[in-house]
């Protein structure tokens, strides 16, 4: 048995700021879009933390800006405009920032050939009975699948329909509300992360804690797709046990996990989503999806959203529309800056 353990922070980003405001953050969050209409803020980052040359970073930069300017005005018209066609305008704002993201990393050059959204929702299919019945389908194509690569390194499913019940129990931000409506937990782990000595080698070694905190079963390790290579341990009952380590330098812990599949509190606090299932999907991608299905339902489907608005899950999506666009700029402040953030009261 592993012994002398030492506790790790390990953030979905290997560097990490503190910061702590005196005012709304998420308004703070929105002011901080106008560092991406400034052409020399967004050169400075794409040399110094994206490795490019000033020449290439010059001529990003020139794409990003204008992306930059629509997401802010949407998020504006967002905010000051009536509740229920919000989502038209923040799913916009959101596609904007996914495309900066786009534009950000490997595959920038993709972006002309896939501006279009790259899902579709089925406006004069089956009527849906709630907000978890109706579905959504991933194409091959267009900028929601090229930003999925663009985050995970790898391709999503191709047309591919998904339910919403496969979206909402993974946004951390609504987990609450999520819960209340259904009467289901959402399918959150919390962890915990330490370094483990076991004879000579040394171990990664993640205590699991559900959500939600009942007696559920714990999940198995091929439902923690965050984690690479690590078994159940022995004798420890909610922890998973890496291979032996080379190191503890971030570098050589992060090794042994799929950092982007991390999800944060405000304060840092790690968990990651519970699923089998082969579809590796960060914290921003259920987000970005439930925006884009609510945008549709608000332009094609005003006898759908009534009805909604009827229901049950009617409050989650009023947080939503608050808390988790919050969650996507926190996220895509992260991604362009290669840092993770941290709000302190």
């Amino acid at each position: 048995m592993a012994t002398a353990a030492t506790p790790v922070k390990i953030f979905r980003y290997e560097e990490f700021w503190p910061i702590s405001t005196n005012l709304d953050p998420f308004s703070d969050l929105v002011t901080w879009l106008e560092y991406y209409s400034a052409s020399d803020y967004v050169i400075s980052l794409l040399t110094t933390r994206h490795g490019l040359s000033a020449i290439e970073a010059r001529r990003r930069a020139r794409l990003i800006t204008p992306h930059a300017r629509l997401a802010r005005d949407y998020i504006d018209q967002s905010m000051s405009g009536p509740g229920d066609v919000g989502f038209l305008p923040s799913y916009y704002a959101i596609l904007n920032l996914l495309k900066i993201c786009i534009l950000f990393g490997p595959h920038h050059a993709s972006l002309p050939a896939n501006r279009w959204h790259g899902a579709s929702y089925d406006t004069y299919g089956k009527d849906s009975q709630s907000l978890l019945t109706d579905r959504i389908t991933l194409k091959g194509r267009g900028a929601l699948p090229l930003f999925y690569q663009t985050i995970t390194g790898t391709t999503s499913p191709t047309d591919f329909s998904l339910p919403l019940s496969e979206v909402y129990p993974y946004i951390l931000d609504v987990s609450t509300e999520y819960e209340l409506a259904s009467g289901a937990p959402s399918k959150f782990a919390h962890l915990n992360f330490q370094v483990v000595k076991n004879g000579t080698n040394q171990h990664l070694r993640v205590i699991v804690q559900l959500m939600d905190g009942t007696s559920s079963p714990l999940p198995k390790a091929n439902q923690l797709k965050v984690l690479v290579g690590f078994t159940k341990e022995a004798g420890v009952a909610p922890a998973f046990i890496s291979k032996p380590i080379a190191g503890t330098l971030p570098a050589q812990l992060r090794a042994h996990l799929r950092p982007f599949l991390i999800y944060q509190l405000l304060d840092g606090s790690a968990f990651t989503r519970i699923s089998g299932a082969h579809f590796l999907m960060p914290e921003e991608f259920p987000i970005a999806l439930a925006f884009f299905h609510m945008s549709s339902v608000v332009r094609y489907r005003p006898e759908f959203l009534a009805k909604l608005k009827d229901s049950r899950y009617w409050p989650v999506l009023s947080i939503l529309r608050r808390h988790a666009l919050f969650k996507f700029l926190i996220t895509f402040w992260e991604f362009t800056h290669r840092k993770t953030l941290i709000l302190q009261g």
